[in-house]
């Protein structure tokens, strides 16, 4: 479980960050649910996404079937 895991981070660094954590969800089978505002970054490393607007689930499935801001 991430917090903005990238946050803050000089932008080469944090596609490091990215890398390496999906290297260790292929290679060691792991899930990784991580809270992140970095939206078009997080989303090439997704397989499922959940929007959450004050509380509410707006959106939960593929990154393909997401659009930034709200679900279709």
């Amino acid at each position: 479980i991430l917090d903005e895991p990238t946050n803050g981070l000089d932008p080469t660094i944090a596609i490091q960050i990215y890398e390496l954590l999906d290297t260790l969800k292929k290679n060691d089978n792991l899930t990784i649910r991580m809270v992140s505002h970095d939206v078009d970054r997080a989303m090439s490393y997704a397989d499922n996404v959940i929007e959450l607007v004050n509380g509410e689930i707006k959106f939960s499935g593929k990154p393909s079937d997401y659009k930034i801001g709200g679900s279709k």
